[in-house]
């Protein structure tokens, strides 16, 4: 993903969880990136009326702005590494796959809140480098439409999957609608407004 996603995502997710100031100090360190690179994008935020600027910290003012910013400007195709077809339901591939991942999309929601706005027959995820091996080895290389999709995590989601750090081995609800959002199937769509429902408290 691209630093400004990076960035946007740590603040929604960190949102969620209840945090309501944010400095750019602090995401530079978190994140490994310059103040300069936060800088950046929290100015861009702040013009278009996603985030307010104070002297010392920024808070959110439109989560739903700063969601949909992030869910339009994700390039989901650009992240994926490795994509096959293998005759197994759902539930097999995900239940095969190794440790070092973090579910996103249709599994993240069903991880997250325990239902399933619809079937769904694909599985994507984000996947530690050093697990490819094993993962090409399981699922191996075949054509027809892909049922199993592994990305590319960046830096600190790649902390987070080694350190074990992700709820439910998935990524939060934020980065999963982005992810959701670029996914062109009917049902991708049923959990995408499902999972808005689920924000909506915190959209609006």
């Amino acid at each position: 993903m691209k630093k400004s996603e990076v960035i946007i995502r740590e603040v929604a997710c960190d949102f969620l969880d209840g945090k309501k100031k944010f400095t750019q100090l602090e995401l530079s360190q978190i994140l490994g990136l310059s103040i300069s690179t936060v800088n950046n994008i929290v100015k861009k935020l702040d013009s278009l009326g996603a985030l307010r600027v104070e002297s010392k910290y920024f808070a959110i003012t439109d989560f739903k702005k700063l969601v949909l910013f992030f869910a339009t400007h994700r390039n989901l195709e650009k992240d994926i590494i490795y994509r096959t077809r293998v005759n197994m339901s759902v539930i097999e591939i995900e239940n095969s796959l190794p440790e070092m991942v973090a579910f996103t999309a249709y599994t993240a929601y069903v991880l997250h809140y325990a239902e399933a706005p619809s079937d769904y027959s694909e599985v994507y995820f984000y996947v530690d480098p050093e697990a490819m091996e094993e993962i090409r080895a399981r699922f191996k290389e075949r054509g027809g439409p892909p049922n199993v999709i592994a990305l590319k995590p960046d830096e600190k989601l790649l902390s987070d999957i080694r350190e074990k750090r992700l709820r439910e081995s998935s990524v939060c609800p934020v980065q999963a609608f982005a992810d959701l959002w670029n996914i062109n199937t009917w049902y991708a769509k049923a959990y995408l407004e499902s999972l808005e429902g689920r924000l909506n408290g915190v959209l609006e």
